[in-house]
């Protein structure tokens, strides 16, 4: 729903002097919001999909 908020916002952030980058600050930042609350819910489906163990994050020892 945010997303869909600044998708349709992203015009009023044009500058005075006809810049854009605001909007694709705002957008990239919607964008990087998604991706890492993807990555959490692929650990979570993992753990209910393994008989709702309980949610074990990745740390450095797990990921050598």
């Amino acid at each position: 729903m945010d997303g869909v908020f600044w998708i349709n916002s992203y015009h009023e952030l044009v500058t005075s002097s006809g810049s854009t980058i605001p909007g694709i600050v705002c957008l990239g930042s919607q964008v990087l919001h998604a991706v890492l609350l993807g990555d959490f819910v692929y650990y979570y489906a993992k753990a209910v999909g393994e008989g709702g163990a309980e949610m074990v994050l990745p740390t450095r020892e797990l990921m050598v």
